[in-house]
């Protein structure tokens, strides 16, 4: 049974929720997330804010973005994310901020700010093959590379 954060006044506005155990569906967006997310905690003096990102080149990923990512979203947290073209180049983003959502993602154990020597989550590590494969396909979703030395 996971906790339950509090968010902010938004989260609660827009009735974010948080899921309450492990699913293969929660598996794979954090091994989406691990791989080509983002998520980061800025302090602005008169407070801090919460935010998401993910990004990708609009001429391979916008199918992804639209079909698997953002009602996956939907699904988990009931939170509605646009995506916006970045002006002159192939990219795209996703973007939201949400103080709930940060904190329970690093509960699980997913960084914030830079991913530097970024580790499988134990959550994941002691769950069944069902949810080690769901985290391994979102891993593999995003842009995924594989390299032995």
């Amino acid at each position: 049974m996971f906790p339950d954060f509090d968010g902010s006044s938004v989260d609660k506005i827009k009735k974010l929720e948080t899921p309450k155990q492990m699913s293969a569906l929660l598996a794979e967006d954090l091994g989406f997330h691990i791989g080509d997310g983002h998520m980061k905690i800025e302090d602005y003096g008169d407070g801090k804010k919460y935010r998401f990102s993910y990004s990708g080149d609009n001429r391979y990923d916008i199918n992804y973005f639209e079909w698997f990512l953002l009602p996956r979203k939907k699904k988990l947290f009931n939170i509605d994310i646009n995506i916006f073209e970045i002006k002159n180049k192939h990219a795209i983003e996703a973007k939201y901020s949400s103080k709930k959502l940060v904190l329970f993602y690093k509960s699980l154990g997913i960084p914030d700010g830079k991913k530097v020597n970024v580790k499988i989550p134990k959550v994941i590590l002691e769950s069944d093959y069902l949810i080690k494969t769901a985290f391994l396909r979102g891993l593999a979703d995003s842009d995924f590379g594989l390299s032995l030395k």
